[in-house]
This record gives structure tokens, sequence and C-alpha cells, in this order.
């Protein structure tokens, strides 16, 4: 199904979707019945929401995504506190060799530049 969205001066196409099922726990535990909720609906049913909600809601979804499609996170998170501690150390050590953030990004440009070359 095909679904059109009106603005004040267009109009957007929407991909057709999908049909996904939902579980609904209703009651207790030892109740829940299954319903299949089709995209739209959920969709349909966010448009009810106010701005402010419908917010929240976007920013929730995205960091399950977020979460679900990073499953190495907590390596990421380890490798880095590690490379943190290291630079931390290097600097107290006095090892570190420290550059000025407009000669540092000024220095980075003309790298890439070089490569485009």
């Amino acid at each position: 199904m095909l679904r059109a969205a009106m603005t004040s001066a267009t109009v957007v196409r929407l991909a057709p979707v999908r049909r996904i099922p939902a579980v609904v726990a209703v009651g207790p535990r030892s109740y829940t019945r299954c319903m299949a909720l089709d995209l739209n609906e959920y969709i349909e049913a966010g448009y009810a929401l106010t701005p402010a909600e419908r917010l929240e809601a976007a920013r929730a979804l995205q960091l399950s995504v977020d979460q679900d499609t990073d499953e190495r996170q907590p390596e990421i998170d380890a490798a880095w506190e590690d490379e943190i501690d290291r630079r931390l150390d290097e600097f107290k050590r006095g090892e570190a060799v420290l550059v000025d953030g407009r000669e540092g990004l000024a220095a980075i440009r003309d790298e890439l530049a070089a490569r485009v070359r």
C-alpha cells in the first residue's frame, strides 16, 4: 500500500511498508496476546502525540537502533578509555607534543590537499 503525505506545498510519496509483528502484553504476565500491527498504524498513532512526545519517541527509536547495530560498543569504549589514559600519561610525563588547534587543523588541511593533487 502506498500512502501520500500532504504538506502545505508538496506531496511526498512514502514507500510501501511491510507488516511488522508486535507482541503486546496485556494485564498480568500470564495473560499476553499477539497483535500484528501495520507500520502505518504505528506511524498514525504517533501523529496523535505532541511534538515533544514524537521527538522523545524518535530519540528512543534511534537509540534502540544504535544499540542493536553496535554490539562491539563496549569493546570500542574500552579501547578509547585505554587511549585516553595513554595520552594523559604521555602528557603528564612531558612527552606529548602539543599543537595549537588552528595550526593542527591547517596541517590536516594541507595534508588532505596534498593527497588530492
